[in-house]
């Protein structure tokens, strides 16, 4: 990861975090409580599905060599069937779950009365991302079939990660050990996930792979943030997906 690479990071933080905290001083974003019968059993359950998603990824990225997040260029569209099918199989535990238990979309973080808010952070997030990137004459240019299928893979991926980390476990979690605790340990499962991604695609070596692991752990940390600020998955996937797209641009 060069110098310019890690200005670059830094300053879609710091343009990330001064737009959420402006957006999210509205009464409007007040974040709705939620409130677990059986938080015992939801907190095993949750850190069941922890376990076994990050032994799911080692296995994909190490032993498939399919990475489980977006990769730009020729190779990422080589594996976009494959991250597709990868997106549903992950997410397909937390459906069958809510559907068996008939707990609703508030369980996930998208609750209907913070959704329209949550759309409205994501949207801001994902063009300060553009715009900080340096992305908005490639926009102007026109998007080609490319990167537009690199955009759609981009969003199924960041919601369906979103969803899981932020809206699943972090909520659980967050009923457990309270709003920084849960926070923090969802963004510590949800760096565990991506860590054999990271591994991949800087090398399969120590020396390519520890800085943009720090970067990882940071955005992480990042996401589960303006889960906390805005109380929907929207607002942190749809920058998620930025994040990834911004990338093929």
């Amino acid at each position: 990861m060069e110098m310019n690479e890690i200005i670059l990071n830094v300053s879609e933080w710091i343009g990330v975090i001064s737009v959420t905290l402006l957006l999210t001083l509205s009464r409007r974003f007040a974040v709705r409580p939620v409130a677990f019968k059986y938080l015992r059993r939801e907190v095993t359950l949750s850190i069941l599905l922890a376990v076994i998603l990050s032994a799911a990824a080692i296995y994909a990225n190490l032993v498939l060599k399919l990475p489980t997040l977006p990769v730009s260029g020729k190779a990422g569209g080589e594996h976009i069937a494959g991250q597709l099918i990868w997106a549903a199989i992950i997410l397909l535990p937390v459906v069958l779950l809510l559907v068996i238990r008939r707990q609703p979309l508030l369980s996930i973080g998208l609750s209907r009365p913070s959704t329209t808010l949550g759309l409205m952070l994501g949207v801001a997030l994902a063009l300060i991302t553009i715009f900080l990137r340096g992305k908005v004459y490639s926009l102007l240019d026109g998007i080609t079939a490319e990167e537009f299928n690199y955009l759609i893979l981009s969003l199924v991926l960041a919601l369906a990660g979103e969803i899981i980390f932020r809206g699943f476990l972090q909520l659980r979690f967050t009923g457990w050990l309270g709003r920084i605790g849960g926070w923090l340990l969802a963004s510590l499962a949800h760096f565990l996930f991506c860590l054999p991604f990271v591994w991949l695609v800087n090398g399969e070596n120590f020396a390519g792979f520890w800085l943009p692991a720090v970067v990882q752990l940071v955005q992480s940390i990042l996401l589960g943030w303006i889960m906390r600020r805005s109380g929907n998955v929207l607002a942190s996937g749809l920058y998620q997906a930025a994040h990834f797209w911004v990338a093929s641009l």
